[in-house]
């Protein structure tokens, strides 16, 4: 019967997949510790920095790096050239069209430009930079 081996690696994520991901220091060696199919712990993304528990074992010529546990550090890596917030900004222009159509079409507007500015003010309100502790969303 194969040994198994616990260790615990620390470290800045590199690649993901639906399986697993790679730690930078471990990329030359092609080495993907893997969630398991019975795993339910954090799944980290790209940049994340974290600790992960992992129990290493030898199957044959074959080893496996098996995550039992992974702990987020708290100090996640800045997205690379703000493709996070860009993305925001896309997702809440696209939601923002959608609802000033929906208004349009309820109020019998033609204009697009009338719908733009509907378009533009959803927007300007959704991504309105000042905090309000009392917004309720319903």
């Amino acid at each position: 019967m194969a040994e198994n081996k616990n260790h615990t690696f620390s470290g800045k994520i590199a690649k993901t997949s639906a399986y697993g991901f790679q730690l930078e220091q471990h990329l030359d060696e092609d080495r993907w510790l893997n969630f398991g199919k019975f795993y339910e712990g954090l799944k980290p993304i790209e940049g994340d920095i974290v600790s992960v528990d992992v129990q290493e074992r030898e199957v044959g010529d074959k080893t496996y790096w098996n995550i039992k546990n992974v702990e987020m550090s708290g100090d996640k890596q800045p997205p690379k050239n703000g493709q996070d917030n860009n993305r925001q900004v896309l997702i809440v222009r696209q939601s923002s069209w959608k609802i000033a159509m929906d208004y349009a079409i309820s109020n019998k507007m033609s204009d697009i430009s009338e719908i733009a500015e509907v378009a533009h003010s959803i927007e300007s309100d959704v991504m309105r930079p000042e905090i309000h502790k009392d917004d309720i969303p319903f």
